[in-house]
């Protein structure tokens, strides 16, 4: 069964974070009462390490998440933290056994 996470692309809006926000690197944790409403992403360049979800809905449900702390932006709409970012749902294989490149030769009798 294949697995979701998503995958930043670009920035918009005020981002407030001591480590530069990466293009291309995949969500890890979101926190979305963090600060009072205003959330907190962190990113990582490991895909082993993102966050994971089981359908292409749970991620863009997580993507679409509305802050129950502070519910409302300053302009009156919807204060959904993640969404000042582009993301993509990217399909990963799913958590297990490592597979190698290239694959190991099956050894064949010899006779």
């Amino acid at each position: 069964m294949t697995e979701y996470v998503l995958r930043l692309w670009s920035v918009e809006g005020k981002v407030v974070d001591p480590d530069p926000v990466c293009v291309g690197k995949f969500l890890e944790s979101f926190n979305v009462e963090y600060a009072e409403g205003r959330g907190c992403a962190k990113f990582t360049g490991d895909v082993s390490r993102a966050m994971r979800f089981a359908t292409h809905a749970d991620a863009l449900r997580t993507w679409n998440t509305q802050s129950r702390v502070k519910p409302l932006r300053e302009d009156g709409r919807p204060n959904k933290p993640l969404t000042a970012f582009t993301m993509t749902i990217d399909p990963v294989p799913p958590r297990g056994p490592v597979n190698t490149w290239p694959p190991k030769r099956e050894r064949r009798d010899e006779r």
